[in-house]
């Protein structure tokens, strides 16, 4: 385990992020890595939300390690080329995403979350940190 790592009784941050590493390596995704880092290097508890368009019939959560960072992933069902003014809207607000968003903060317990982006996480997510009262 590297030194810089936050002891067990840091302030969490969960920063979210609508893609990420290493599906993903744009400019959302590179500032969301850094800011971990940086914040990591002063000393904060650091998680990582985001989301993947996937062909599955409901929200499925997973997680996976990237640069020394826990990832969780948010499999959002998704049908590629079924655009519609429907599927647009869900980009930015889904209510499948609620509950499993809301199970993470209960989870992991933030302290604070920051979103880079809030395509395919949605306004539900925002809205679940809103109602536990976490300063977002």
């Amino acid at each position: 385990m590297q030194s810089d790592l936050p002891s067990a009784d840091s302030k969490r941050i969960l920063l979210c992020a609508h893609q990420f590493f290493p599906h993903f390596s744009a400019g959302t995704e590179v500032l969301t890595l850094s800011t971990a880092q940086a914040l990591r290097g002063l000393g904060f508890a650091v998680d990582i939300v985001t989301a993947k368009l996937s062909d599955i019939e409901s929200v499925e959560v997973s997680k996976y390690r990237y640069k020394d960072f826990t990832v969780h992933q948010l499999a959002i069902p998704y049908t590629a080329g079924k655009i519609s003014s429907a599927t647009l809207m869900k980009e930015y607000y889904n209510p499948s995403v609620y509950l499993p968003f809301r199970n993470l903060l209960e989870q992991l317990k933030p302290d604070l979350v920051h979103f880079f982006h809030l395509k395919n996480l949605t306004i539900t997510a925002l809205n679940a940190c809103f109602e536990k009262n976490i300063p977002t």
